[in-house]
């Protein structure tokens, strides 16, 4: 049955009231204009400027810095600088090479008697520890090079290419080269030095190897010598098989190998032309 709309609703109906109208808009004030800021005074544009100007003559000092850096570490060393550099080289050599470096595992050497076509080499048995001059030289000896200032001795020591002959190779480090010559000298003039060397190096025998025997009463023949360099060098040399000193007229053989790797240790110790490419320096 259609309602009436004008007649009454039902008890406890009401309908849904109409949404009331949205409030008006109200107009936003304008954001308010910042404050102007007081013109710099003159003293004040003055230290902007001279801030600025610092900055600018800070950089350019950078540049210039970093410009004369970069000429300074690609120059070639001056003549001053190579001969110092060399010098330090030199004098710290023998800690900076390996054992391995300074004694060589092999020396090749020549005698009269080798057969035809023979390329007889000395082979090195072992390399002693760093030790004392006073532990490494006989008592007249070591004297000497203490006065000289003797630093530390480094010994290794060689077999000929038969096996029967040894010696110990040892390398006195000195503080200069003057005091190195001068103690060269001074070994010169110990008396009985000019036949058949009576004092010098103390040689190194090597347990289970056939230089076991070879002490200070089994050398033969000693030497010593100088290359104008931080060190002296010495050869302490004689049988393997044990036997002890015995008269120069009697000996049948010689000890040229001895020479050979004495002179290839000494060469190992000549001044370097290339001081500068070494990493111990710094040019």
């Amino acid at each position: 049955m259609p309602i009436d709309a004008t007649e009454p609703a039902q008890p406890g109906w009401e309908p849904f009231a109409a949404p009331e109208s949205p409030p008006e808009a109200q107009p936003v004030p304008p954001p308010e204009p910042p404050p102007e800021r007081p013109a710099a005074s003159p003293r004040r544009r003055g230290r902007i400027a001279l801030i600025a100007g610092l900055v600018a003559v800070g950089i350019a000092a950078v540049a210039v810095g970093g410009f004369a850096l970069s000429g300074e570490l690609t120059r070639e060393p001056t003549a001053r600088e190579l001969t110092a550099a060399k010098a330090q080289e030199l004098d710290s050599r023998w800690r900076n090479r390996t054992a391995g470096e300074i004694f060589p595992a092999t020396v090749q050497y020549e005698f009269e008697t080798a057969p035809p076509g023979a390329k007889p080499k000395a082979h090195r048995i072992g390399i002693a520890a760093a030790s004392g001059c006073a532990q490494a030289l006989d008592r007249q000896a070591a004297e000497i090079l203490a006065l000289g200032g003797c630093r530390t001795v480094l010994r290794a020591t060689y077999v000929d290419d038969s096996g029967t002959l040894v010696s110990t190779i040892g390398i006195a480090v000195m503080p200069s080269v003057k005091n190195a010559g001068e103690v060269d000298g001074r070994l010169a003039r110990v008396p009985g030095q000019a036949d058949n060397r009576r004092y010098g190096l103390l040689p190194v025998g090597f347990v289970d190897t056939v230089t076991d025997r070879f002490g200070a009463d089994q050398r033969q023949q000693l030497s010593f010598g100088n290359n104008s360099t931080p060190y002296v060098f010495f050869a302490a040399t004689g049988w393997a098989d044990g036997r002890k000193k015995v008269r120069q007229t009697e000996q049948v053989e010689d000890f040229d190998f001895a020479q050979a790797v004495l002179t290839q240790v000494m060469s190992q110790f000549l001044p370097s032309q290339r001081p500068c490419a070494e990493k111990s320096v710094e040019c």
